[in-house]
């Protein structure tokens, strides 16, 4: 997370400036970082069924 962040910008003489960040509770921090991680998990299923099919039609019929 942002404290792994923070850490390795920190010993590489860096600095991470959060600009424009609203406070949140735990709770409303964890829904919002779930939420931002749902499209890519519900787009894997179509990819996944579309890289199959270009699989079955390359296959040789046998």
């Amino acid at each position: 997370g942002f404290d792994g962040c923070a850490y390795c910008a920190e010993t590489h003489d860096c600095a991470i400036r959060v600009v424009h960040r609203e406070s949140l509770s735990p709770p409303a921090e964890l829904v919002e970082d779930l939420m931002s991680v749902v499209p890519t998990f519900s787009g894997r299923p179509y990819g996944l069924r579309r890289h199959g099919q270009k699989i079955r039609e390359a296959a040789p019929d046998g």
